[in-house]
């Protein structure tokens, strides 16, 4: 009622009628684009423009450059009538490895999945790299690259759809021209369309959901922290949702989405100049588009505890929990976040405090990690991949597999425990040293290869940051222990989480949930008098999660 009458009271002194309001917004629906854009060119121009600004300096830098508008919207102009022009962003990072890394990646992907339609990105990205060309199959293409020891791949993630390929130089030319073809000649044919989604269908039934339970609760997590938002769907799409998609919806994301503007090009390695410009030439036949970027949506709010408890044949129980963040990797915080994440649990180190706590002083699992960024694919991988830039955040909690619900219960009460402790303790000095001079030195690591170099170089592009090493480092020598533990405190909290159990007994899991029930630990061998000491806070270390939290569901209903 206040903001009802707060608005009224902004227009109602007009005509002094509450109708005014309802008038004025009736009018909108009158307002066109071409209204919008009639307005703008004569109002918004350099000739009505005054510029001031307040300042302690004489002289602020840089204010005397002011923007030339007329130039900007005459420079529009001249660009769209000469369309041959390259209209997308390049990273030239040429140099004389003999090895060339070629990746385009578009500043779109699953998030752009029409409504009924998820899946048509991760469709998409396969027809491209797993499907022919108008002139070849996707065979011949397959026996024209092994030769060539040549290769051409896509990933997918909600913002980013990442076309990558490697070639020795020799063979640049040859290799080009197939890869060419698939990606701007697609031969769209039906039975390459038939297997893909046959292949997307049959790897979320049989890989994802029959036997991945550490993959499918992460990913369950997301689509429960984000319901309702452009980032709840798997990337690979809804298992309904597949079924219907048609070649003709593929062909539209294509046309739409795949445009010059959202394309960002990266190169490395000794391509020849005269293959440069051909492929800078060739990309121009992409649609020009509008939109650099889609636009993402803050993550819902999350209240309370939750708990989504996904019931299938499972002989352990598979733990992920966790909550959105505001902090991304172009914000001031980000590094700090990213140091506590690592001391905090560092995937696959046996260094992080969790692993020492969870698995090496206890022997519970083979794991347990935390995470500020999306990172897929974690039980293969050590160093997460690049191109999964995104414009919100989580901060997850893994539990590798425990062999029972009540191993499960009591490792989530661990982890909790453990973090209540780092939030309300914060890291200690050794610590913080410590794990400065680690990722100091681990940084570089994560871009040891030539295409990972150009990948994170593009992922900088995408959050407008430094080169990520010269980023991370110059952010660690300004880190103070202060500086960490106050983003400890503003970034991280145990009152909003939404857990997620892959169990084999759903009900018993949930029973011990809403119950609060002990969960003792069991020993094979002695352990130490002050370890048994907490385990006996850890076993009955409240969860506090309401029964309308908490949804066991089959995992058939998952993804479908």
């Amino acid at each position: 009622s206040e903001s009802i009458a707060a608005t009224l009271a902004s227009y109602m002194h007009f005509d002094r009628d509450p109708e005014t309001i309802n008038q004025l917004y009736n009018s909108f629906d009158n307002i066109s684009a071409d209204d919008i854009k009639r307005i703008a060119n004569q109002y918004f121009i350099d000739e009505n423009r005054t510029t001031v600004t307040l300042s302690a300096l004489d002289k602020v830098v840089g204010f005397d450059q002011e923007v030339d508008l007329n130039g900007a919207v005459a420079k529009i102009e001249m660009d769209k009538a000469n369309p041959s022009a390259p209209q997308f962003a390049v990273l030239d990072n040429t140099n004389d490895s003999p090895l060339i890394d070629v990746n385009f990646l578009f500043y779109t992907g699953a998030a752009a999945d029409p409504v009924g339609k998820k899946g048509v990105a991760a469709l998409t990205a396969r027809m491209l790299t797993q499907g022919g060309s108008q002139t070849r199959s996707y065979e011949d293409i397959k026996k024209g690259l092994y030769p060539l020891a040549g290769s051409f791949s896509s990933q997918l993630d909600k913002e980013m759809m990442s076309f990558t390929g490697r070639v020795h130089k020799d063979n640049a030319t040859q290799w080009y021209q197939l890869i060419s073809d698939q990606l701007l000649n697609p031969g769209w044919r039906e039975d390459d369309f038939k297997r893909l989604k046959k292949e997307l269908i049959d790897g979320i039934k049989s890989g994802l959901k029959s036997s991945n339970d550490e993959e499918l609760g992460k990913e369950v997590l997301y689509s429960e922290l984000y319901q309702g938002h452009v980032y709840e769907n798997f990337n690979s799409g809804d298992l309904s949702d597949l079924a219907a998609i048609t070649l003709e919806d593929v062909k539209a994301f294509y046309s739409a989405q795949l445009t010059q503007a959202k394309l960002h090009l990266g190169i490395t390695g000794a391509m020849p100049d005269a293959l440069k410009i051909q492929l800078m030439t060739d990309l121009t036949a992409l649609p020009v588009g509008d939109e650099k970027r889609l636009s993402i949506a803050k993550a819902p709010v999350l209240k309370g505890h939750h708990a989504t408890i996904v019931e299938k044949n499972a002989q352990s129980t598979a733990v992920s929990f966790g909550f959105p963040i505001d902090t991304i990797r172009s914000d001031k915080d980000w590094a700090a976040l990213w140091l506590v994440r690592s001391y905090f649990g560092e995937h696959r180190s046996s260094n992080s405090y969790l692993y020492q706590q969870i698995r090496q002083a206890r022997g519970m699992n083979y794991g347990d990690y935390s995470y500020i960024e999306y990172f897929p694919r974690g039980m293969y991988q050590t160093k997460p991949d690049s191109n999964l830039g995104r414009s919100s955040q989580i901060f997850q909690v893994w539990l590798r597999p425990l062999r029972s619900n009540n191993d499960a219960h009591f490792a989530t009460r661990a982890a909790l425990f453990e973090l209540d402790n780092l939030i309300e303790n914060g890291m200690s000095e050794k610590d913080f040293q410590a794990t400065r001079n680690y990722l100091t030195n681990y940084a570089p690591q994560l871009v040891a290869s030539q295409d990972q170099q150009l990948g994170y170089a593009l992922d900088s592009e995408f959050y407008q940051t430094e080169e990520f090493v010269k980023y991370v480092r110059g952010e660690f020598a300004k880190l103070t222990l202060d500086d960490v533990n106050r983003v400890i405190k503003e970034n991280l909290q145990t009152d909003d989480i939404h857990y997620v159990f892959i169990s084999g007994d759903g009900k018993d899991m949930k029973q011990r949930l809403l119950s609060e029930q002990v969960s003792p630990l069991k020993y094979n061998s002695e352990k130490p008098a002050e370890l048994l000491a907490t385990d006996k806070v850890i076993e009955s270390y409240k969860l506090t999660l309401p029964a309308k939290n908490v949804e066991v569901i089959a995992v058939d209903k998952v993804f479908k």
